[in-house]
């Protein structure tokens, strides 16, 4: 399990631990699939990596569009981590 100090540190940057928890999911899978890191750190997994990356700034998010009624069903979109660039 990651550090507690990181997650403190990530959830200062992010505000939002639901938001904060799809983007740690999305770029650990990233990470596990290939992804090369946009941080260097050494002997640790791929959680602390991710959790470093949004403390550093290297990652940015955005919210999809809040729930909308269509037809009496719910449509949600979640969030998506973009690299260094995105926003």
């Amino acid at each position: 399990m990651a550090d507690r100090e990181l997650l403190t540190q990530a959830l200062a940057r992010v505000k939002n631990r639901f938001l904060l928890t799809n983007v740690l999911a999305e770029r650990i899978a990233q990470l596990r699939k290939g992804s090369k890191p946009l941080v260097e750190i050494e002997n640790t997994g791929h959680e602390a990596i991710a959790l470093t990356e949004i403390i550093e700034g290297k990652l940015n998010w955005e919210l999809g569009e809040p729930l909308a009624s269509e037809g009496g069903k719910k449509k949600a979109k979640g969030s998506k981590s973009k690299g260094a660039q995105g926003k």
